[in-house]
């Protein structure tokens, strides 16, 4: 086939595309027209169109949107889309589409509005329709989940007024004329449905108003809160309405048929019948009242109607009707507005306030108990007398008062004022007027209510003397005083704040803290204002500020958030003080101690050093010595020395020349005696426990002294032949100045003959001495498993 013969084939096909395309459409809106005919439910109208537009026209989503009744709100009314995307819209927008409202007003936006006013839209994004109603990042999600490309308002109309419209959205290029001319079809469709549906509405009520008129009698009688009934001549009841046997709680059977004197109370037997008598004779009866019971015995007031209405049969006079209200609540409302009054008149009468009725002129005509407190005048005194000739105010402020009841005449309250009171014993007070003008029993007079203010003044001046005491301390104080806001921007400062920093108190006043605060230190300042205004507290803290010049210097701060009477915060109050030469003072003093600190170092070092030479003098002259004991007795004192110059070796090498820590003395002794005796570790064990003891130098060495004369002498003596065992040394603190330090082994022990107290050893006998004497404590020993001595020693820290 020829180029041309396959262009006039796939044009063919194209044309039956579109064909076959304009078949299918016609059919939808053939099948909606048949809706429209058939049904009247709009819902299944709304829900043929939007489902024809989507599922067999192709397009993304649609849905129909009608005005409210009030023409002021749309609602989405059915909405329709691929079911692919019904559960990824719905999690887009956080609710469900359909019933979905918004606002029908002009300004909404321009599509809409355009659309309101009768014209088809079409727009390139979901945003110039959706926006401000929904935000344009879910806007955006949607059109991006459904490919939309065009969106197309139609408008729909019922007699030439828009009523709501159809918005579809396409994910095509272009939207062509005949998909808006079937687009408009639908869309008149929907409207024809609208119109229907109104018509038969319309014709719905028309019928429901015809049937309620016919029944509009029946029940306005049945439900009238009047009771209305027909009684024969006799006063049997032939009719009763049924809201009347509602509220009386009876049934048609129970009254029917009976005596209207069966239900009323014995004092409004007689007139009643008596009034019935004449009402058949053709007298009409005023108002009257009369007490009827319920079924359950209450006694109910009805007020019965002037005259009544004559009920024939035939011609014949079977009865009349007559009407009543039923009054109990009228009756009850009086009795509790009569308690109202007279509760009223209490409150007037006990009110802590000055109360009193005036009229114009200024003639008092009531008073209350308060009233005749404050003026020091009785009721009878004040009543009837003008406030004028009493004298009750000073010249000076009569034309305020005249002014006051001018206003009073024009219907204007006043006040509260503030007056000058003279009372009858000459005294004056100041007191606090307000005036309203009222009616009472149809005549206009002046209320007063009159408060003494003589606590109030005088609090108010304490308050003024107290701010200007304040204001004295705050202008006068040594220290720096800033006043700052919850933005740290100063509201006020004293001058010796202003002269610290450099400025003058205009100049600062409105600065914000973080210029004068060193810009190294601002974040923590920042911090620190944060916390305050959580609640936080804080001590006394030092900070660097810097003066205008740009020279910083430092300060100790106190800073606190200052409350009202009801803890509200009211602003942050900061007060500082220029610590420069105290920082001076300190530095020279600590450089002084560092020289004390390293000569006493040196002190101790040579100490040692002195004790170490000994203890060489006394190894070196033993290397003569050949007599066993003698050569014992070089090696033990050579130990005491050696122990004593540890002392010293510990507190140079540790930066507090005051305590030694107990603990690392005994381990290095111990290790150094263990060394001595050539004792291996793997033979006799050492256990330490020594836990946060620290001791001076005077408790340290004798301390020291008795330790080494118990391992000494337990290396020595405690396990023969090279056995192996356990020495266990511990010293814990009983309370400040006491502790207890005990030395243990699980060695041969001491002999049962032997008393450490009177023993030639002088090991033991040292150790006694150092423990009672030196250390002012007492010593026990333990024979029980090896040896054991428990010591309890006064020690200093």
């Amino acid at each position: 086939m020829t180029e041309k013969t396959w262009e006039l084939v796939g044009s063919s096909i194209g044309k039956q595309k579109e064909l076959l395309a304009a078949n299918v459409r016609f059919l939808i809106l053939q099948h909606v027209i048949e809706a429209v005919h058939s049904s009247l439910d709009l819902e299944k109208v709304f829900e043929r169109v939007t489902d024809g537009f989507v599922n067999s026209m192709g397009y993304t989503t649609a849905f129909i949107a009608t005005l409210d009744e009030e023409k002021k709100h749309l609602e989405i009314r059915t909405f329709s889309t691929k079911k692919q995307l019904v559960s990824k819209i719905k999690k887009i927008l956080g609710f469900s589409f359909k019933n979905f409202s918004f606002r029908a007003d002009s300004e909404l936006n321009d599509a809409i509005s355009s659309a309101m006013k009768g014209k088809v839209v079409v727009v390139k994004t979901l945003a110039e329709i959706g926006y401000p109603l929904i935000s344009k990042r879910k806007l955006m999600a949607l059109q991006k989940l459904g490919g939309t490309k065009n969106c197309i308002i139609m408008p729909l109309s019922d007699k030439k007024e828009v009523v709501g419209g159809v918005v579809i959205t396409s994910s095509q290029e272009e939207v062509s004329k005949e998909e808006l001319g079937m687009i408009k079809s639908f869309a008149h469709a929907a409207s024809q449905a609208i119109k229907n549906a109104n018509l038969h509405h319309q014709a719905k009520q028309v019928e429901e108003e015809l049937r309620k008129s016919e029944e509009k009698y029946k029940f306005l009688v049945d439900n009238s809160k009047e009771v209305i009934l027909i009684l024969s001549k006799t006063g049997k009841i032939l009719f009763v309405n049924k809201n009347a046997l509602k509220n009386f709680g009876y049934s048609d059977e129970e009254l029917i048929g009976k005596s209207i004197t069966h239900f009323l109370t014995k004092d409004s037997i007689k007139k009643a019948l008596y009034a019935l008598t004449k009402e058949f004779f053709g007298h009409s009866q005023p108002v009257m009242e009369v007490r009827a019971k319920t079924k359950s015995g209450e006694i109910r007031y009805l007020e019965v109607a002037e005259g009544s209405t004559s009920i024939y049969d035939n011609k014949k006079l079977i009865g009349v009707m007559i009407s009543a209200t039923d009054i109990t609540e009228r009756k009850k409302a009086y009795e509790e507005l009569k308690a109202s009054e007279e509760r009223l008149k209490i409150l007037f009468e006990y009110a802590p306030d000055a109360y009193y009725l005036s009229d114009f002129k200024g003639n008092f005509i009531d008073g209350n108990i308060a009233a005749e407190k404050i003026t020091g005048y009785s009721k009878e005194e004040l009543i009837g007398k003008n406030f004028l000739k009493l004298g009750l105010l000073p010249p000076s402020q009569m034309l305020k008062a005249a002014s006051s009841l001018a206003k009073n005449a024009l219907g204007q309250p006043t006040g509260p004022e503030e007056f000058v009171l003279n009372r009858k014993d000459g005294n004056q007070i100041p007191v606090e007027i307000s005036t309203y003008p009222v009616k009472i029993k149809g005549e206009s007079l002046v209320l007063g209510i009159a408060r003494d203010t003589t606590e109030r003044k005088q609090a108010e001046e304490e308050l003024r003397k107290s701010e200007m005491m304040y204001r004295a301390l705050f202008e006068h104080a040594n220290d720096a005083v800033f006043l700052l806001n919850f933005d740290g921007v100063h509201i006020a400062v004293n001058k010796k704040a202003a002269d610290m920093l450099g400025y003058s108190i205009k100049e600062l006043v409105g600065k914000s803290y973080k210029e004068i605060v060193a810009p190294h230190e601002f974040q923590q300042s920042q911090k620190k204002m944060k916390d305050l205004l959580d609640g936080k507290t804080f001590s006394l803290y030092e900070r660097n500020f810097r003066k205008k010049d740009g020279t910083e210097f430092p300060v100790e701060i106190n800073v606190s958030l200052v409350r009202d009477a009801e803890s509200r915060p009211l602003f942050i109050q900061s007060i500082a003080r220029d610590i420069t030469e105290r920082k001076k003072a300190e530095e020279q003093i600590k450089a002084s101690l560092k020289e004390k600190e390293v000569l006493l170092q040196e002190i101790h070092h040579r100490v040692k050093n002195n004790m170490q030479i000994i203890s060489s003098l006394v190894k070196l002259q033993s290397r003569l010595v050949t007599d066993p004991k003698a050569l014992e007795t070089f090696r033990s004192t050579q130990n005491r020395v050696r122990s004593m110059a540890l002392i010293h070796e510990r507190l140079y090498q540790s930066k507090d020349f005051a305590r030694v820590d107990f603990n690392e003395y005994v381990r290095s002794l111990a290790g150094s005696l263990f060394s001595t005796y050539t004792v291996s570790s793997g033979d006799i064990q050492l256990h330490v426990d020594i836990k946060d003891v620290f001791v001076d130098i005077n408790t340290a060495i004798p301390c020291g002294l008795i330790i080494n004369e118990l391992v000494s002498n337990s290396l020595k003596h405690a396990f023969p032949d090279g056995k192996k065992g356990q020495i266990n040394i511990t010293m814990h603190p009983l309370n400040k100045n006491e502790a207890e330090l005990t030395f243990s082994d699980n060695g041969v022990g001491l002999p049962e003959n032997v008393d450490f107290r009177n023993t030639e050893s002088l090991g033991l006998h040292l150790v006694t001495i150092l423990a009672e004497d030196q250390l002012h404590g007492n010593i026990k020993l333990d024979r029980k498993e090896g040896t054991k001595f428990q010591m309890k020693l006064q020690v200093r820290k």
